[in-house]
This record gives structure tokens, C-alpha cells and sequence, in this order.
């Protein structure tokens, strides 16, 4: 019963809201991966369409940005019609700080790019702009992020987390961490919030990868101190849009900097969304791809639907240019639970652990695949 209330829970969020407001990959560790060019087709899975911006930089050929959930694409759509109206500064008032009085006038300016349905989803949801707590206190990932600011609040340590992030010098770091925020942050219900499932489905978890997950705790407090500690997380705008619940114009993703809007508007009409499954989008397509970026797609299968998990290899497969690349974040530190349509038709390019560890400023995902479709 608890499984069947909890599945409920995590399929009724996540298709009747909105996610995710920021992506939760980090886009920097995509392209040092997947090196794309001026060749690359890409087929990935939106989330907010922040990534999709930066794949640009590469001057990749085309993107397919898929996502079964249509707010998703409503949000990738709104950023990518400012781009093509040509109003970069309005993008960046709306969201850098996810608060704008403006916002109405906003959305007007867009409307002609805009489908009808995204227009009615955002002229029903502009007020979260306007209010006090702002766009990324919205989302099912920005309930989340409340949740933890509120808990960093509640322990006394959120001054603390803000120091931290400008503090220079690794050992430095370590020192005041481990004196000034571990004891308060690993204790009561800072334990268990990473290992409830009704609290992390408002991030987008679901409750197969907190199984697949042995020592939830363990591993969390390592993500936590590579983060904060080994990296610094000053330049760090995944975590610090968590905590501080906004971005600024120096720290935050490259689709708001000034610097990168001329490269972006001249190739923004590359990005094509579509509103479906994974599948299906591959099933219906014409194209073949050179890369393909899932994020951490195929946990939400894994246990649950094994079949339509070889299903969605299989037109992975049937898509692929040959030597194509796949990449894919899970939990799960093998291929094991994968079906074995994987280890047949690819192989594993090695990753090197230390790199990700070290550079990868989400740092959440207990492994990184990346595999070639074999020629």
C-alpha cells in the first residue's frame, strides 16, 4: 500500500506541475564529453531548456528537445521566443532573479512567437513572477528548494552555507564546514530528508532511485563536501539558486549572459520541441542523431518497466548515426539492471571519476555514463 500511495504521488506531481525550473545537469560537463560540432544532431530531454541554450555554443547542426511533461516545453518555449523577438534583456530580468513587475508587458511582447497553449499556460502563471517569492520558489523543484532553505533556517546555519560558498581555500573550507555546519546539518531531520519519498518527489525523484541508492546519507554528505568544500561553490549557480533562491549576472547559466546572446539568437530556430515520450519522438522520427543527452531518463524505468526501457533502447538504437553518443546519469554504479541491448550494440567510453568529482558542479548522480553505439 505504502509503494502504491507512493508512486501515486510522485506520477500525480510530476504530471500535473511543473518540475523542474532550472536544469540539474551541468551542460559544462556535456560538451567536454560529447565534444559536438558543427555536425551534431542532437535528441535530449528539455527539463527547463537551460542546457539546450548552451549546446548552441558548439554551433551543433540541430536539437530535438523532447519532454512527456508540456510545462516543461512551455517553459524552454517562453526563453526561446525572447531570443527570437530579440529581447535578451527582458529574458534576463524575468530570469536572473526570477522577479520582475514587468512580467505581464513581458509575455505580451511575445505572444505572436508563442503557441496558444504556452501563451495560456504563462498568461495563467505570470504572477509568479510578481509575487514576493519569485518564478524559482515555483516548480515542484523550487518547493524543494524552500524545504531546504528553511531547514538550513531552522538550524541556525543558513549564514553560515552563504560564507561558505565565498570562502576561499580548500582547507579553509573544510575546517569551518566540519565545525560550523556539519554537526547542525547531519543531525535530525536533516537526516532524513534525503531519504523521504514524498519529500524528494518534489524534486523529481522517484522512490527506485532512492533504492537504488544504498547509504542515501553516506553518499549525500560526500556530494555535500565536494561541492562546498573540494570545488568551492562560488561559481557554482546550481546549488546557489537552491539556497539563495536566485541567480545574479555573473553566476548563472550561460543562456543570461550577455556575453553569449549574440551566439545563442543566431541559432536559437535549431532548437525544435516536441511534447511526447522519449519513445515515441523516436519512434515518429525521420532523423538520426549523433548524440543523445537523457539525463537521468532511464532510472525512472528501471524496476518498474523493464520492457518499455528495451523499447526505448531499441529506437535509440534504430536512431543512431553510426558511432553515435549516449549520455546518461543513473544511480546506479552499473549496467546490470540495463537491459542487454546496451552491452550489445555499445560500448562504454571510460570517464574519468576524479574529473567528475572535481568539475561537475552538481556532483548528485552516483555515475555518469557515456557509451558509443558500436559501428
Amino acid at each position: 500500500m505504502k509503494k502504491l500511495l507512493s508512486d501515486w504521488w510522485f506520477n500525480t506531481l510530476t504530471s500535473h506541475f511543473l518540475i523542474y525550473n532550472t536544469c540539474w545537469e551541468d551542460p559544462a560537463i556535456d560538451r567536454s564529453l560529447l565534444q559536438m560540432d558543427a555536425s551534431s544532431d542532437i535528441f535530449m530531454i528539455t527539463s527547463a531548456g537551460d542546457n539546450a541554450f548552451d549546446y548552441l555554443l558548439d554551433d551543433v547542426h540541430s536539437i530535438h528537445s523532447v519532454d512527456l511533461n508540456p510545462y516543461q516545453n512551455d517553459l524552454c518555449e517562453l526563453k526561446k521566443a525572447f531570443y527570437i523577438t530579440d529581447q535578451v534583456d527582458r529574458l534576463q530580468d524575468l530570469f536572473i532573479t526570477g522577479k520582475s513587475k514587468n512580467a505581464i508587458n513581458y509575455l505580451s511582447s511575445v505572444k505572436e512567437v508563442l503557441s496558444n497553449s504556452t501563451y495560456a499556460y504563462w498568461k495563467q502563471n505570470i504572477h509568479w513572477f510578481m509575487n514576493d517569492r519569485g518564478f524559482y520558489e515555483h516548480s515542484l523543484s523550487g518547493r524543494f528548494a524552500q524545504l531546504l532553505r528553511l531547514l538550513l533556517h531552522q538550524k541556525g546555519i543558513y549564514e553560515h552555507v552563504i560564507e561558505l560558498i565565498h570562502m576561499k581555500g580548500e582547507e579553509n573550507r573544510r575546517d569551518f564546514y566540519r565545525t560550523k555546519i556539519y554537526p547542525q546539518l547531519w543531525s535530525g531531520f536533516g537526516q532524513r530528508i534525503w531519504k523521504n519519498e514524498w519529500v524528494l518527489s518534489l524534486a523529481g525523484v522517484p522512490s527506485n532511485q532512492l533504492k537504488g541508492t544504498s547509504g542515501l546519507n553516506r553518499y549525500m554528505k560526500e556530494v555535500i563536501e565536494n561541492v562546498f568544500v573540494r570545488q568551492g561553490a562560488q561559481e557554482n549557480y546550481f546549488w546557489r539558486l537552491y539556497i539563495e533562491g536566485k541567480y545574479n549576472t555573473q553566476v548563472c547559466p550561460n543562456y543570461l549572459k550577455t556575453e553569449y546572446a549574440s551566439q545563442i539568437r543566431a541559432k536559437v530556430n535549431r532548437i525544435k520541441l516536441s511534447t511526447t515520450s522519449t519513445y515515441s519522438a523516436l519512434k515518429n522520427s525521420a532523423h538520426t542523431y549523433s548524440h543523445f543527452i537523457l539525463l537521468d531518463h532511464m532510472d525512472w524505468f528501471i524496476d518498474k518497466n523493464p520492457k518499455a526501457l528495451e523499447q526505448l533502447w531499441r529506437g535509440i538504437i534504430k536512431r543512431a548515426k553510426p558511432g553515435a553518443k549516449i549520455l546518461f546519469r543513473s544511480v546506479y554504479p552499473t549496467l546490470d539492471k540495463f537491459p542487454e541491448i546496451v552491452q550489445d550494440h555499445c560500448t562504454l567510453l571510460p570517464i574519468d571519476e576524479n574529473y567528475l568529482d572535481m568539475n561537475d558542479r552538481v556532483n548528485t548522480y552516483q555515475r555518469t555514463f557515456l557509451a558509443q553505439v558500436n559501428v
